[in-house]
Formats: C-alpha cells, sequence, structure tokens
C-alpha cells in the first residue's frame, strides 16, 4: 500500500470534489456505501480520504509529508482499518473483531474502516455489522466497497451514504498504462475493451487476453469454410479455456466493431488497431454481425449462474452459428 491523495486519482472528479466539500465543511458521514464497477478507484478514494482526515497539514489534500501521512502510506496508521473476503466471504469473526476495534476509545484524528468487497458479507456478518451501522462510533467512518450493491441487505444500504462511481474514460485509462510497451492504438483498443476499468485493462494486458485478440479474429474469420467435425474441435479446446469467459467478451466486441463498421463509423471501432471498418458490408452481413453477437451474449448467459449451462455444448451450439455468418448463410 502506499499513500494515495485525491490529486493522484483518474477520473470521478465529481465523487472527490463531493468528499473534499465534506470534509472541509466538517459533514462527513458516518457510512458510505462506493458503488461502481471493478477498477474505477474507489478503493483508491476510500485511502485518499483516510489519509485526508488525519493529515496534520491539511489543505484541500493530505500533504504526503507529515508522520499521519507516512503511516497510512505503509498500512500501519492506528486510524486506516481495512478488511476484505477470505475464501470468498466476510465472515461474522471478522465483523466482531471490527466491532471490538470501534469500542476503542479515538486519541485523536478520525477513524476509517473500509469493507472491501462489501457484497461478500455472509448472511450473520451481514446482520452483526447492520448493528454497526445502526449504532455508529463518534468520529469514525465506516466505507463499504462493492461493485454490486445490489447484493447488499436494503436495511445496510438505507444506512450509509451512496456515492456512485463511473467508468473512467479512454483518455484516462490510457494515460494509467504509461508503463507498458505498447502503441499508441494499441493502448486506446486495451483502454476501449476495459469499459473504463483500469485495473481490468491491466489484467487483459497481463494475463495475455489483449495478445490474444489476433490469433482469434484469424480463426473467427476462417470458421465459415470449417466442417462440422472441425467446429466440434474447436469448442472442446474453448470450453476448456481458463479464460473463457474474456474470450466470449473479445468476441463480442469483434462482431460489434464489424456491425459499427458496417456502418461506416470507423471512429467507434474498438479494436481499431486490427479491424479498420468494414465499410463494404451489405445489410444482410450486418444483420449476421448481429445474429453473431447475440449468440455469444447467449452463450455466456447459459454457462453463467444461475444456469451452469454445459460449456462444451454451449460453445457448440454457439460456433454452428458463427460459422454460418462467417459462411453467409
Amino acid at each position: 500500500m502506499s499513500l494515495v491523495r485525491f490529486d493522484d486519482i483518474r477520473g470521478n472528479q465529481k465523487v472527490r470534489s463531493l468528499l473534499r466539500s465534506a470534509i472541509e465543511r466538517g459533514r462527513v458521514a458516518h457510512a458510505y456505501l462506493f458503488a461502481g464497477p471493478a477498477g474505477v478507484g474507489k478503493l483508491d478514494v476510500a485511502r485518499a480520504m483516510a489519509a485526508a482526515l488525519n493529515c496534520e497539514h491539511y489543505a484541500g489534500d493530505s500533504c504526503g509529508r507529515c508522520s499521519s501521512c507516512k503511516a497510512i502510506a505503509i498500512g500501519a496508521h492506528l486510524n486506516y482499518i481495512e478488511i476484505r473476503p477470505e475464501k470468498g466471504l466476510l465472515k461474522i469473526d471478522k465483523i466482531r473483531e471490527l466491532q471490538k476495534i470501534l469500542s476503542y476509545r479515538l486519541e485523536r484524528g478520525h477513524r476509517v474502516v473500509v469493507v472491501d468487497g462489501a457484497e461478500q458479507l455472509a448472511s450473520g456478518a451481514a446482520n452483526a455489522f447492520l448493528k454497526t451501522l445502526e449504532e455508529p462510533t463518534a468520529g469514525s467512518t465506516i466505507i463499504l466497497v462493492t461493485p454490486s450493491p445490489d447484493s447488499l441487505l436494503p436495511t445496510i444500504i438505507s444506512r450509509s451514504q451512496r456515492i456512485n462511481f463511473h467508468p473512467l474514460g479512454t483518455s484516462e485509462v490510457v494515460a494509467a498504462l504509461g508503463d507498458y510497451e505498447l502503441s499508441d492504438q494499441q493502448k486506446k483498443a486495451a483502454a476501449m475493451l476495459s469499459g473504463g476499468s483500469i485495473t481490468r485493462a491491466r489484467e487483459a494486458l497481463d494475463g495475455g487476453v489483449f495478445a490474444r485478440r489476433g490469433e482469434l479474429f484469424e480463426r473467427l474469420t476462417a470458421f465459415g469454410s470449417k466442417n462440422g467435425a472441425a467446429i466440434l474441435d474447436e469448442a472442446a479446446v474453448m470450453a476448456k479455456d481458463a479464460e473463457l469467459l474474456e474470450l466470449l467478451e473479445l468476441l463480442k466486441g469483434w462482431y460489434r466493431d464489424r456491425v459499427v463498421g458496417g456502418y461506416g463509423c470507423d471512429g467507434f471501432v474498438v479494436n481499431m488497431d486490427i479491424l479498420k471498418g468494414d465499410a463494404g458490408c451489405t445489410y444482410e452481413e450486418v444483420k449476421g454481425f448481429t445474429r453473431a453477437y447475440e449468440a455469444i451474449e447467449q452463450a455466456r448467459i447459459n454457462i453463467t449462474p444461475p444456469r451452469y449451462g454445459n460449456k462444451a455444448l454451449t460453445i457448440e451450439n454457439m460456433l454452428i452459428t458463427l460459422r454460418d455468418v462467417e459462411a453467409g448463410r
């Protein structure tokens, strides 16, 4: 963990301004719900808020130099606590431990508790946590961080001030990818594929999914000439791929781009470093690309909760549709 200041954070300017104003007016809520997609800065803003509330020389932002800022930067400040799920759950023992900490008298500053992954509160933990929100401790603020606010108990949501975070702009994600040795066009493609999430963009680049696009798209366009046996072989391989869901998102993006390019809107093409637009498409071809997109999305729905469909059969059906589209049928 390193110190994060409000000015260091990309995007969500309105959120940062709102929280700064609350600090300066002494109107900080006892509980916040930071809701929004993964990788858009929710946790960074929570840390920046903790630093600002405890900075010895606060002037619109934490100074980064005082003993309090340095302690927060290394995760050693008594007024800053982060808890997160273990093995996919936030259990009741964590909440009881938190309640014990909150019962201690605060010597100085402002205590900030961040619950990262709050949507994973177990039922017993959620009910115990509700009591903490109903009886707030003076001088303490709890920040719930989640990409899935609807998974929380309505009573927890109602007792927290909700702050909505939004996806970052393409230019903001591109700027965050400055340490990657990629062309500007490739960075822009990665940023657009990420849906405004720096985390997703970095995961795609680090995990190799982004690099697989070209080979994947080349195989796709050759499907039109494949026979049934080849399609079954391809489906068997894809169904076992550890990054299947990411590959399906790439495939959706590919067909979406071909629809957009088919209408001559090259400026909205995401994979612009591979697909330069397809202005020569006929109306029937664009309809086919749309059908392919829908087949991929239906496959994604069928193999994810709550359906948990058979992956091999689902991917086979999807690829048969894609073959027909590529063959012009």
